[in-house]
């Protein structure tokens, strides 16, 4: 497979993190204030996206998949 380079810009490939993030939490429900500390704990759209996704994997823990 041959690599072709993508013709996004890399700052829209960082809004595009972050919006996969919030799409994550509302997908899960998070409730707003885990969104608000996922965005304060993370130095960048990535670890936002890294923190929802363990919020939410932590939630189907605690909560299960059957709420």
């Amino acid at each position: 497979m041959t690599y072709k380079p993508s013709n996004m810009s890399s700052k829209s490939t960082v809004f595009n993190l972050r919006d996969l993030a919030l799409t994550v939490a509302k997908a899960h429900d998070l409730p707003l204030a885990v969104v608000v500390e996922a965005d304060e704990v993370s130095e960048n759209d990535e670890g936002f996206l890294t923190a929802i996704c363990a919020s939410a994997d932590l939630q189907e823990i605690v909560c299960g998949s059957g709420r």
